[in-house]
């Protein structure tokens, strides 16, 4: 006899980059707590070239979102998370997709964390005597 096996795979997202600015907690019903930051993870190349001829580089942004259950306090988190920190964050991605007033269709993509900490942009080399 055979068993079908279903195995479900999230996309799991890393990004590394600097915080953009503090994070912001908010709160939702219930008592439901997230908190909100955005991270520049990349350069990319434009067209547009500046004076000396050279291509104008662009951000790339990436709006992040922690949820943090109503019996937990969202406190240490905002306070780590302040703007121009290096961070590393593992994330899935959302899609939210609204009609703005003029009833046009808007969207944006969250990526909700699932894992994060502050990174380092060197290797730290301590040296102890008589380690090589």
């Amino acid at each position: 006899m055979y068993r079908s096996i279903v195995q479900i795979s999230m996309k799991r997202i890393t990004i590394t980059g600097n915080l953009g600015k503090d994070a912001e907690c908010r709160e939702g019903q219930g008592g439901h707590k997230f908190v909100s930051f955005s991270v520049a993870y990349a350069e990319r190349d434009t067209d547009a070239k500046d004076e000396q001829g050279n291509p104008i580089k662009e951000a790339q942004w990436a709006d992040c979102e922690i949820y943090v259950k109503p019996e937990n306090s969202a406190e240490g988190i905002v306070n780590l998370l302040k703007k121009g920190r290096f961070i590393y964050v593992e994330a899935y991605d959302k899609v939210e997709a609204w009609l703005d007033k003029e009833n046009k269709p808007r969207a944006r993509v969250i990526y909700r964390v699932t894992n994060f900490h502050p990174a380092f942009r060197y290797r730290i080399h301590l040296e102890y005597p008589g380690f090589p």
